[in-house]
């Protein structure tokens, strides 16, 4: 599965839908590296996730005034919101596995 990149509009209108989790990765430029591994890591998630969590990426330089709003300081960054609220957050690359525990303990969150 692909990581969707969206828009700053795109992304702003799906933050302001209740529901499900929504898993944001902010990334680099194309040839950055990290950010094209955390896009790896973070597709096998969106298989095994995909009915309730979101996932979509947003190129940081693209945007900066969402960068700036949302202190975006390095690429990667994951940003997980709920509701539009952030609840959680990593900053460069982390393994599957510990994005998935991240992921888990939301939904855990979520059905409490």
């Amino acid at each position: 599965m692909y990581i969707e990149e969206v828009s700053d509009h795109q992304l702003l209108q799906v933050l302001t839908e209740p529901g499900r989790l929504l898993l944001v990765l902010w990334i680099g430029d194309w040839d950055d590296e990290e950010s094209a591994a955390a896009r790896r890591e973070l597709a096998g998630l969106a298989v095994a996730y995909s009915k309730r969590i979101g996932f979509c990426a947003i190129r940081a330089t693209e945007n900066p005034t969402l960068e700036e709003r949302f202190a975006i300081t390095r690429t990667p960054t994951g940003l997980m919101f709920q509701g539009g609220e952030e609840i959680e957050s990593f900053v460069g690359f982390h393994e599957r596995d510990d994005v998935e525990r991240l992921l888990l303990h939301a939904l855990v969150g979520e059905a409490s």
